[in-house]
């Protein structure tokens, strides 16, 4: 395998498959790409493939899964990596973050309030023992594989959380899909390329939105449910570090839903 080629982990999953939509065998700038599938590499049950000697993106977890599973799946790819002197760029949550009204910094203590933060929160702690110079991505919500537009149902109005002082129910940071696919595209060139990148990076658009909007951008009806205990409000991610790396377009609904539109076939 040539020394300039990326490899992406958990090629079988949402975002694998997006990379795979946006991005096909190269980068923009034309590293080639390697795609591992679960049939090429069953994290945890069958030995891992030679990876690198390029950066290898980790895509890879567990989501309908018990979450509890994530942290060893980060601890077999941080080991691989690091046998094979290669890059790890781990992609984690904002689920690691306990929202509020700051927007949340990638040098804050975690809280995540729910078992999947708390899975992604050990995660990290695995592969920054394994990979100490490792990349982790803390990935906000991605439209069309969140559970908001990405479990929408024809006719069928959308039931939203009710917030005490929020018309538009709760507020998140998103990130379009194609957005997404380039920022990773433009990482694992300046990875392969010896860059020297922060060691934690909040990956999503800059400024916030409410779910509200997102299905209003839509077109499709809603409704708030009843009131629940332990709803989060708000989780923005401030991306001040990522745009010191590369420049990101402002979220809002509308251009997240228009983008989305343009991704026939995924996901």
């Amino acid at each position: 395998m040539s020394e300039a080629t990326a490899t992406i982990l958990g090629a079988s999953g949402r975002l694998g498959r997006l990379m795979q939509h946006v991005a096909g065998e190269t980068t923009g700038d034309g590293l080639p790409l390697r795609y591992l599938r679960r049939a090429d590499w069953d994290i945890g049950v069958s030995p891992a493939p030679a990876l690198g000697p390029g950066p290898v993106l980790d895509l890879a977890g567990v989501t309908r899964r018990p979450p509890d599973e994530n942290p060893g799946i980060a601890a077999e790819v941080a080991l691989a990596a690091r046998r094979a002197g290669a890059r790890l760029l781990h992609v984690s949550s904002a689920a690691v973050y306990p929202g509020g009204m700051m927007d949340m910094t990638e040098d804050q203590i975690l809280a995540p309030p729910s078992p999947y933060g708390r899975s992604k929160m050990a995660a990290e702690a695995q592969v920054r023992a394994i990979c100490p110079d490792a990349v982790i991505l803390r990935l906000g919500n991605v439209a069309g594989a969140d559970a908001l537009l990405g479990g929408l149902i024809d006719g069928k109005p959308a039931l939203l959380d009710p917030v005490p002082g929020q018309d538009g129910g709760p507020v998140r940071s998103y990130i379009g899909p194609r957005t997404l696919a380039g920022v990773l595209q433009r990482l694992l060139n300046l990875a392969a390329a010896g860059a020297d990148l922060p060691p934690v990076i909040n990956i999503a658009q800059p400024g916030e939105v409410s779910m509200a909007s997102l299905l209003e951008a839509r077109g499709h009806p809603w409704q708030f449910g009843p009131p629940r205990e332990g709803v989060v409000a708000r989780v923005v991610l401030d991306t001040c570090r990522l745009q010191s790396v590369m420049p990101v377009a402002p979220v809002s609904a509308g251009a997240l839903v228009a983008e989305l539109d343009q991704m026939a076939g995924w996901p």
